[in-house]
């Protein structure tokens, strides 16, 4: 039936407002429009409490001296009046200039930024002091010409040694090197460098191992309708085609998981130790290391899980004290690089201690 009040209004906030003519004209803001005088039979004011997040706090004036509630309208809980406004509404759609619309901005903005800019000082500041002491520790600088003779010296071993890992099957990809290696001036022990030697070697697509090993997993996996099938076989599919090693000197620290008491040493000819190991580092395959050094200067730490290396030689001494072998990939072609290798040329690339020869492999102390 026909309403027989007055124009009808509502308590929802522009825009969302039913009566989009009368709302168009009846919500103003700090800027004071003319309005003409209200008519007394209509209520000219609502309150609105403005929803608030604990990420913006309250702002102290806001609180105390523009929320100016009467008993009935303050809200149950005072932090969620932080913001509030006031609209004035008639029946000829005019409010009153004299009761202007109020929102408390101002004093939670201005808070809000300084404490935006006092919480980024604080980290730019960190950052800052993060930086200059990171630069005071690894202060890299190019190597010196005797340190520079030292690492061709080492480069050339690490090359014959490497040249035996390639074959008819078997493509090389050199991801890392020495050519541009910077040194740490700061370090504790002798050659810290800031890079190691990378390489990577695939199977050949014409090789007889692909059309092997690796073909017959290829036309499965391509054949199979059932995803975790598929993923499985492309999983071996890694594990056959990929040969990573790494190759770092100088170590402090060579990490050996399982545990030497729960692992065995493989005795490889030359190397101070070899282990297989957790594979945590590459996507496919298994893992193995090597070390080659001086194995009376091997301790183990079972608080970490490696063997601390005691170097002899001072900090800032041109010399090689280790050497690490880390391989991941392909479980069979790293069993046959363990045995045909001639490991036994590494140690050439080893600085001895004077009046010592050049360190071999044996027994190794234990705690």
């Amino acid at each position: 039936m026909p309403r027989t009040l007055l124009p009808g209004r509502c308590a929802l906030t522009a825009p969302f407002h039913p009566y989009r003519g009368l709302a168009a004209e009846a919500v103003y803001s700090l800027w004071h429009f003319p309005s003409n005088a209200l008519e007394g039979a209509v209520p000219d004011v609502i309150r609105h409490v403005a929803l608030w997040s604990s990420d913006f706090p309250l702002s102290f004036r806001a609180a105390q001296e523009n929320l100016s509630f009467t008993e009935g309208q303050r809200p149950s809980d005072l932090a969620s009046a932080n913001l509030y406004y006031r609209m004035d509404f008639c029946a000829n759609g005019r409010g009153n200039r004299n009761k202007p619309l109020i929102i408390d901005l101002g004093a939670w903005g201005f808070n809000s930024l300084i404490n935006m800019v006092r919480r980024c000082l604080s980290i730019l500041a960190l950052l800052v002091i993060s930086s200059a002491l990171y630069a005071w520790a690894f202060d890299f600088r190019p190597p010196t010409p005797q340190e520079r003779r030292v690492l061709e010296r080492f480069s050339q071993v690490i090359d014959q040694v490497l040249a035996q890992f390639k074959n008819a099957d078997w493509e090389e990809n050199v991801d890392r090197s020495l050519a541009e290696v910077e040194v740490n001036p700061n370090s504790d022990y002798p050659l810290h460098l800031d890079t190691f030697v990378q390489r990577t070697y695939d199977v050949r697509g014409s090789s007889e191992r692909y059309k092997e090993q690796v073909l017959p997993l290829v036309k499965e996996m391509v054949q199979s309708s059932d995803l975790e099938q598929k993923k499985e076989l492309n999983q071996q599919i890694q594990d056959l085609m990929h040969v990573q090693v790494r190759i770092r000197i100088n170590q402090p620290h060579i990490a050996v998981i399982p545990k030497p008491e729960e692992n065995q040493d493989l005795q490889i000819p030359g190397a101070a130790i070899a282990y297989k190991i957790k594979n945590e580092d590459y996507s496919s395959g298994v893992a193995y290391v090597l070390l080659f050094g001086d194995v009376h200067a091997l301790q183990w730490n079972p608080e970490h899980n490696w063997f601390d290396y005691n170097f002899v030689h001072a900090a800032d001494t041109p010399a090689i004290e280790n050497v690490e072998f880390r391989i991941y990939g392909a479980e069979d072609r790293i069993h046959e690089l363990l045995q045909n290798v001639d490991w036994k040329q590494v140690n050439n690339a080893l600085t001895p201690a004077p009046g010592n020869p050049a360190p071999t492999g044996s027994a190794i102390p234990q705690n």
